[in-house]
This record gives C-alpha cells, sequence and structure tokens, in this order.
C-alpha cells in the first residue's frame, strides 16, 4: 500500500465518530475518511488536527488505514497570532488548491512556509509573502517588470490594478485604477524574495515594513485574490470580527 504525506487543512463531521479530513499532498488536495476521530482518547484523533503533518496509509475504499504525525506545529498552534496568520494560508490552500498549477513546487513552498512561521517572530511578514509569491502558483502573479499594455520595460510609472501590472506614462488610460506605488513597491519585493535567503532578509524587511504599510500589503492583496480569483478569506473576516 502506498504511503503518503500531507498537511490536514480542514476537517468535517461524518457520520457518528468519524470525519473526513482534506490534505495537501505533493499530488493535490486528498479526501480521507477517518474513523473513531471524534473520540478524544481515540488513536486516530491526532491525526485530524488542522496545521498537523502526517504520514498516512489509505484502504482501498479511502478509508484511513495507518498513519504518523510527522510534524503538529505546536510552535503554531499553541501561539495565537501565528496560528491566526496560518488559518489564512491554510484558508488559501483548501479554496484554491484545484487552481495550482505546479503541485509539487507548492508543497515544497507551503512545508518551508510554516516552518519558517514556526521557527521566527515575523510571522506576519512570512504569511503575506506567502500570499504574494501564491500568485504566481495560482497563474494571477502581478506584472511587475513591463508595461502590461505595450510590453515596455521602461519608463514604468504606474500600477494599474484593473490590468494586474505595471504601465509606462504613455499607455496609461485615464480609467484605470492606479495604485499607490508606494504599496506596489513592498508587494514586489515580497514576491521577488527568495527563500534560500529570508532568514537574513527578515531584519531588513521588518526595519523596512511598518504595521501600516503591512496592513496596506494586506488590503491590496484581498483586492487582487478577489478581482482576479473571486476569493474573500472568511478566516479573515472572523478574526476581524473577533478584534473589533
Amino acid at each position: 500500500m502506498e504511503k503518503k504525506e500531507g498537511i490536514v487543512l480542514k476537517t468535517i463531521d461524518y457520520q457518528e465518530n468519524s470525519k473526513i479530513i482534506y490534505l495537501i499532498t505533493n499530488n493535490g488536495i486528498d479526501s480521507v475518511i477517518v474513523r473513531g476521530a471524534n473520540k478524544l482518547n481515540g488513536k486516530t484523533f491526532l491525526y485530524t488536527h488542522e496545521i498537523t503533518k502526517i504520514n498516512y496509509e489509505l484502504s482501498k475504499d479511502k478509508y484511513l488505514k495507518n498513519a504518523l504525525v510527522i510534524n503538529p506545529y505546536l510552535q503554531i498552534r499553541t501561539n495565537i497570532s501565528k496560528l491566526q496568520s496560518t488559518l489564512k494560508i491554510i484558508e488559501i490552500c483548501y479554496v484554491l488548491g484545484n487552481h495550482i498549477n505546479d503541485f509539487q513546487l507548492f508543497y515544497t513552498f507551503l512545508n518551508q512556509i510554516l516552518d519558517l512561521i514556526s521557527n521566527n517572530d515575523d510571522y506576519n511578514i512570512i504569511e503575506l509573502i506567502f500570499r504574494t509569491k501564491t500568485l504566481y502558483l495560482l497563474g494571477i502573479a502581478p506584472i511587475f517588470n513591463k508595461c502590461v499594455k505595450c510590453g515596455k520595460i521602461t519608463d514604468l510609472t504606474s500600477f494599474a490594478f484593473n490590468c494586474g501590472g505595471m504601465k509606462c506614462h504613455s499607455c496609461i488610460e485615464k480609467d484605470d485604477f492606479l495604485y499607490p506605488m508606494e504599496t506596489i513597491k513592498i508587494v514586489q519585493k515580497l514576491y521577488n524574495q527568495k527563500l534560500q535567503t529570508i532568514i537574513n532578509d527578515l531584519s531588513i524587511l521588518h526595519s523596512e515594513i511598518d504595521i501600516i504599510k503591512l496592513d496596506h500589503v494586506s488590503h491590496f492583496l484581498d483586492l487582487y485574490y478577489e478581482q482576479y480569483l473571486g476569493f474573500k478569506s472568511k478566516v479573515s473576516k472572523v478574526l476581524s470580527n473577533l478584534s473589533n
């Protein structure tokens, strides 16, 4: 029987004592039925927590046969702020997973992001890096390096939100929604951030991006995901209501 590895994204109750868990793997989104998962003292209870990485083996009828917790991400689940940022990430994986065009790359990327959030205090910046860079894997990356209309690579003066990218001075039209470049420059920096150097770069990013700028970038991403994918985060709405 083939063994798989995945991160639990969502769980729903199924029948009396079972759950269906949805996991992201390097091959896509997998759904698994877990018997006895609602019993606190049951051996399968540990495998049904959101934000848990497991190795698992399935029976022919898609029931969980064997499993082993690889990482419970306790550093995230015991820190309310890290947990809130991570829940936004997990929601994107679950809701938009079917739009991903390279699951092997995305799964590796998600693992790196969760490890970074676990081990660093700049979880909010790491969350924004995830949300920004994921736009590429969703096929809707903003175009920063050329004019979206004429293809010119110089004289790029404004970001036309309605066109999804930069425009040169000559191509700007009166109906364009020109997004503030102060925010766009930060979005571009996060989009281009290399994960290999993020540990060294976090202190620099932290000094350059204050809480107000973080909010501006988050707002831009909220609008962008809604505009180009029709996605509005329910997690963000709940967290916003709780803080008010």
